[in-house]
This record gives structure tokens, sequence and C-alpha cells, in this order.
């Protein structure tokens, strides 16, 4: 067999129709640019295509078969040069054979092939600094295999080369295992006594001589009994075996079959028998051509992705074992969006928007504000007609036909000085209701949620809040009984106490339908602290304020749906960074959360709504907004849209995953929730330290064939700003280049089919905040 030595790599591309058996003193990675090609080695072929790459272990012995178009890159790395980069060499094997790798490492592979073809097309340029650009790329391929295909081999297996001894004496095992060797022969040879020889040896090495010998010279048999038609005594004397029963016994006894049965099995096919050489028997030639190169700069686009190179690459592993013993199901909370004044719901855009949430996350109830003192209600207007033709509902009929229409609620929040500024307001709301149930019918309005809000900075008696309250609620269950009233309740996590002024609701507790409370996380945050326990100490903010909630109500014998309609999670509170902070997960998981505690939660529709109705240029941070101006989709939008996909039975639950199980099969929720100081968002060397791979293993599942879809939401894939931040300009951008962006910035998805035995894992890289979303749905057989 061909020993080819080199000096320190080589980089070749070449067309391979045949290569006899060999091995090499290093590792070897053979990316297949156009063609295909067989690799035949340790027993196994692998058939590589178009992009496959394929990694060869140091002195395995292999061979090649090829097609008369395949056009290979071959990557050479010596033992020792190797081992001179990356002090633990020799404890492990690399393991990567693209059309097997786990799920998640697609990415990886993409950013090997970049660089190899990089490599090559630098070193055919042969220009000033080729040299250099070649060795950079090198130690980028030596850090990638080493980071994500490095695999444990056991310890008689690993080889401690400090010792320039064990290497002469390993060497020279490796290429006279067919001679007579005996331990007391080797000994001689170093100069050393055969029983300190025998000590030394199984001290670097793991095992005794013998049993060493035996399995270098009962691997280069399994190659001869593949690819030769000698006879067993034939391949037993060429591997230094006395006699074939010996040969056979050892065979059996390390690999559970026979020679022959192992010959019979794996014999190539298709492929005439041929004795292994010394001499290169292969076809090949160095390919240099320009058409050459055009296909190798197709793998040059893709950017590079610096996170899996940095020094602070973390990688955990998740191993998640489904058990149904719980048999908890999800919660699915229904949803209000606010839209601003009833008859926004008629802006176009507005309606696109409303649309696209329902179908993402379902839409129960249309939030609106400034019923009476808005301007969807028309002034009145005087006219000689003894009936007027000039309605003062005509916006707000619209309005709700096309709510209902829709099939949707309404969620009406009354503002305390609404009702008190705004003249015969009572009266006016009476004639609304009335008007409503005659052109609707009273069904329609039975559904409504009615919301009294009173702010709890108001300087308002208690009484007069109970007074108020008492007036609204009869007016509106007069007309329609079953529609819900509700009441705001200021409500002190810290203090575990409501404000004076919001008493009253105490005495009225069985009168009140439902509960509504607020949780901005921001406003429990001190931005101008920089340290990180600032804010990781509120991290479990929402869900420690609504148990607080309900153990209070709890002592005072009220037990009431509660709606937290205005929140958010950690956001920045700032133009300055806003948008560079991204926090799907935060969002995520706190929904997740919140559903098993709350009846319904509230979103704003967009941006432009949310400042119109708070009269304000700035960031209002007292809500989550689903859309950006121009239809852009927040990732409050995706964060959501991925948490009601989620149906089915819980069958793992973690904090940084979620599974279930459902009729279809099984879907799997992994996320990085990290809180930390927004303005950090804007540094990325910070976020690529805290970005982490997440391997995940799950070790129980149906054997079947799946079909698996994954999606994968991150700053770089679906966040609305990464896009902008690229894509913009100071003097402004049209209407087309910005549906450019807003259609691109979306979750990235792949779909693939792949038969599971029981065990699936997958690679997942995770950046700050980041979801990924699979779903695994069974294929059924029509056996």
């Amino acid at each position: 067999m061909e020993q080819k030595f080199i000096t320190d790599f080589e980089i070749t591309i070449q067309s391979i129709q045949s290569m006899s058996s060999r091995q090499f003193a290093g590792t070897i990675l053979l990316f297949v640019v156009e063609g295909s090609l067989t690799v035949s080695m340790d027993g196994k072929k692998y058939l590589l295509q178009e992009s496959d790459i394929l990694i060869i272990n140091r002195n395995t012995i292999y061979s090649i078969s090829g097609d008369s178009t395949n056009i290979l890159v071959s990557l050479s790395i010596t033992n020792h040069f190797f081992k001179m980069q990356y002090e633990a060499y020799y404890h492990y094997i690399f393991e990567c054979f693209s059309k097997k790798v786990d799920n998640g490492r697609e990415e990886v592979l993409s950013q090997l092939r970049r660089l190899l073809a990089k490599m090559v097309i630098a070193h055919l340029q042969k220009g000033e600094d080729s040299s250099v650009s070649v060795q950079s790329d090198l130690y980028q391929v030596l850090l990638m295999i080493i980071r994500f295909f490095k695999k444990s081999i056991p310890y008689q297996e690993q080889i401690e080369l400090e010792d320039e001894r064990i290497t002469r004496i390993l060497n020279y095992i490796e290429h006279n295992y067919g001679e007579p060797l005996s331990l007391t022969d080797m000994a001689n040879k170093e100069f050393l006594s055969p029983s300190y020889f025998s000590r030394y040896f199984k001290q670097f090495v793991g095992v005794n001589f013998s049993k060493y010998l035996t399995s270098v010279r009962l691997k280069h048999s399994k190659e001869d009994l593949v690819h030769s038609s000698e006879s067993i005594f034939q391949i037993a004397s060429r591997n230094g075996f006395t006699t074939a029963k010996q040969f056979a016994l050892a065979f059996k006894t390390t690999y559970n079959q026979t020679p022959a049965s192992y010959r019979k099995e794996h014999k190539t096919k298709g492929i005439p028998n041929r004795q292994m050489t010394k001499q290169n028997s292969g076809t090949f030639s160095i390919l240099d051509s320009p058409e050459v190169l055009v296909k190798l700069t197709k793998y040059c686009d893709k950017e590079m992705n610096q996170s899996l190179l940095g020094n602070n690459f973390t990688s955990e592993k998740l191993t998640i074992s489904p058990t149904e013993q719980s048999k908890s199901t999800l919660e699915h909370e229904k949803h209000i969006v606010f839209i601003g004044e009833l008859k926004d719901i008629l802006n176009e855009n507005i309606k696109e928007q409303v649309l696209m949430t329902d179908s993402s996350m379902k839409i129960d109830f249309i939030g609106i504000r400034n019923l009476i003192s808005g301007s969807t209600i028309l002034s009145e207007v005087n006219t000689d007609e003894t009936i007027s033709t000039i309605s003062i509902y005509a916006n707000s009929d619209l309005a709700l036909r096309t709510i209902k229409d829709l099939g949707f609620s309404v969620f009406l929040r009354i503002n305390v000085n609404e009702i008190l500024y705004v003249k015969d307001y009572f009266s006016k709301l009476r004639a609304f209701l009335n008007h409503t149930i005659q052109v609707f019918g009273k069904e329609f309005v039975q559904r409504w949620h009615i919301l009294f809000y009173a702010p709890k900075e108001t300087k308002l008696d208690s009484s007069l809040l109970e007074n108020i309250y008492e007036t609204l609620q009869r007016i509106v269950k007069k007309r329609a009984a079953n529609s819900q009233v509700g009441v705001f309740l200021p409500f002190n996590e810290e203090k575990e106490t409501i404000e004076t002024s919001h008493t009253w609701l105490l005495n009225r507790a069985h009168q009140i339908d439902f509960i509504s409370f607020d949780a901005n996380r921001n406003t429990e945050i001190n931005f101008e602290d920089t340290s990180d326990q600032n804010f990781i100490k509120s991290q479990n903010y929402h869900m420690n304020k609504t148990k607080k909630l309900k153990q209070f109500l709890q002592k005072k014998g009220i037990k009431k749906p509660l709606y937290l309609d205005m929140w958010n999670t950690l956001t920045g509170d700032s133009r300055y960074i806003n948008g560079t902070f991204f926090r799907a997960a935060l969002i995520f998981n706190t929904v997740i959360e919140l559903s098993r505690e709350v009846q319904g939660l509230g979103f704003w529709i967009n941006n432009e709504i949310h400042e119109r109705i708070h009269k304000s240029t700035d960031i209002v941070s007292d809500g989550l907004e689903l859309f950006h101006y121009f239809n852009g989709k927040r990732p409050v939008y995706y964060a959501m849209f991925f948490k009601e996909r989620l149906y089915g039975t819980i069958v793992s639950m973690g904090e940084n995953h979620l599974m279930t199980k459902n009729e279809d099969g099984y879907q799997i929720a992994v996320f990085h929730e990290r809180n930390f100081n927004p303005r950090y968002s804007v540094d990325e060397l910070f976020l690529r330290q805290h970005s982490k791979e997440l391997q995940v293993t799950i070790d129980s599942l149906e054997p079947s064939e799946y079909q698996i879809t994954r999606f994968k939401f991150d700053r770089k894939n679906g966040a609305l700003y990464d896009n902008l931040r690229k894509i913009n300009s100071k003097h402004g951008i049209n209407q087309e280049v910005m549906k450019y962006i807003i259609s691109t910035a979306t979750p990235d998805v792949e779909i693939n089919d792949e038969i599971i035995e029981k065990k699936w894992s997958f690679y997942a890289y995770m950046d700050i905040n980041s979801i990924h979303f699979i779903e695994l749905k069974k294929i059924e057989s029509d056996l």
C-alpha cells in the first residue's frame, strides 16, 4: 500500500476514476465539487455526490472509484502537523460524512465547503499572498473539524506521541506488520530489555504488544478480504499470521464472524478484483481550468459565520427523555389585539395586519379605546328631515360589521377620565349599545368584554369609582346580560397591596366578571445600572407578579379570570438601540408560562397606532406591538406564531425547551433565553460570546419515517432590524425596497425526510434569545 508523504499539508483538486487501496499518516478531507465517487474504508462504502464532504482518519486504509465527471478537492494534513496545532489530536478521531451528519450542522458544512474552495482557488492562482491565504483558511478548517466533528476514542486506541521512541515503534509496526515480529525483536531493536519494553509499550499504547500487533494485522486483512481474490491462507500469510487457522480464530474473536463470511458480506460488487499494490494503479488528473474555478466560486458566496470560530464558543448538550406521565396539555389563552379606535379596523393596512395576525396566532378580541370620546361616532348633523339620513353610527356600523364577519369579539376599554370629561357619556353609551344590538343582534354584543379602567395614579375617591363602575355595569348588563364587565386592578407586587383608590372593588368582587392587570418589566429596571445582576434579578417578573396577585385575591376569597392586557418584556427603553435587542425567546417563554395562569393576553397591532393613542413620539413600552411600520413583523409576531403552533400533550419541559406529542407526531421548541442589558445588543462581540451550540438528543421516539420541518428564528433569520440595517439610507428607501426587506425578514425553514429508529439528535446554533422550532410529522406506511 502506498504511503504518501507530504510536508505538513496539501490541497489538491482532481478527477479520480480509480485509486487503489492506500493509507495516509494523517487526516484527509474529501469534498466533491461535481460528479460522484465511492470511498471504501473500514468495510463500508461511502457514496459521495456533489457538495458532499467526508473525513478519512489517520492510518485508515481506503480506496476510491469514481465516475468520469467527478471533481474532487482533497485536503491532506499530516499527523505531525495536526498534532503540533492540537495537543489532544491522538485522543480523538473525526467523524464527518455530510449525508449522515445530524440536523443542524448544515451551517458548519457550508462553511467548510467555503474554506476548502477558497484554499483551492488561492492555491491555483498563485498570487503573492496565496500562501498566507491558504494557511489562514487551513487553521479555520482545523478549528471547525476539532470543534464540531471530533469523537473520543477508547484509551487503548489513543497513541500518545510525546515520546519519539513510541512513534518510531508504531510506525515500524505499521510498515512491517506482514513480517514475523516479536516483542523480543522489537525490544532488541530499541536496545531495551523485553520486560521493560513490554511495560513501556502498554503504558503508552494502553494494550500489550501482542494485542496491538494483532489489531494492526486484522485491520489490513479486512481490506485484503474485500478488495483481493487471494485465498484465506494467502491473506493470512501476507498479513503476518502463521496459519489460516490462527488468522480465522483471531478474526472471529475480534469481529464475531469468520473471514469468509466477512468477505461474502462486504465483497466489492461491480468492480474487478485486484491485488493491492504499492504502486499508484489509479487514474486521476489535476484540474486547474477556469471552468473548475467558476464551479468553486459558488461555494465562496456565503458569508462566514464568525460565531462558529469565536474564542468564546460554547457547546452544550441537552438530552430529552419524553414521558407522558404528567399528561399535561398546552393552554391556549385568549388574544386581544388593540387597534386603537373602533374605526381603525376600516383602515386597509390595519385590516391586513389583523388578518395576518389571526392566521398566525388566532385573535379572539379586537381591543378598542375612546369609543365615545374618539372620532368613530360622528357628530349630530342638523337637517330638515324627519329622520336624518346621516347616521352618527355610519363608521361604527362598518367597523363592527367587519369585526363580526371576521369572527371576532370586542374588548372595549373605558377609561374613567373619558366617562368624567365627555358630556352625557352614559347617555351616549346607552344609545350606542341600543343601536348596535338593533343592527347586529344581542348575541354579538353578549360576547363583548368591557373593561372599566382607572389608572393607579388616579386621585379619585374610592366611593366615586365604585359608583361609576356600578352605573357602567348596570347599563351594559341591562342590554346584554351575558356580556362581561371587568375592572382594572393596579397591584403592587413588592408590597402585595392595591392602591387605596381601588379598594372598593374588593367589596364588589362578586359582581365583577373579570380582572385586568398590567405587567411592564421595563418599569422594574434601572437602565442606567449596567450590571447584569440588575437585569437577571427581574427575570421571572411576569410570573412572580401574576402569582402574587392570585395569592392576594385568594386571601380575599376572590377567584376571577385574569386578563393581562397591557404587558411587556425587557425592551431597552431607548430609540438608540431600538431593534438591536432581539428578544423572541423572552417573549415565547413568558407566554408559555403565563398561558397557565391567565385567561387572556393583550397586544398592540403596530407601533404607529400605539404611539398615536398615547399621543407620544417616543417608544411606548407598556405593550407589545405585532408590527413595525409598513407591515414589518416584530419578534412577538413569530414568537406567538410558534407558541400557537404547539399542540398536543407536553412530554418534556425544561428551562430551555418544550416538547409535545400529538396525533401527527412531535414538536420541539428549543430556545436560548438570556436576560442582559439591552445596551450590549449593539456589541457584536458580546452577542457572539454569549451564543452557543446545543446538541439535542431525544432518546425515545416512536420508530417511523418522519417529515422534519425546522424553523430557525434569530437576529439573522426573521428579525426585521437586521435587514433594515443592511439595506438602508439616510435619504430613505422606496416602497419596493421596503417590501423586499419585509419579505426576506422571515424565519429560516428547512424540510427533509428521515427514518428514525428510536433515538434522534440534532444540533442548534443558538443566538441570544433565538428560537428553534422543529416538527416531526409521522409518515404513515401502507404496509
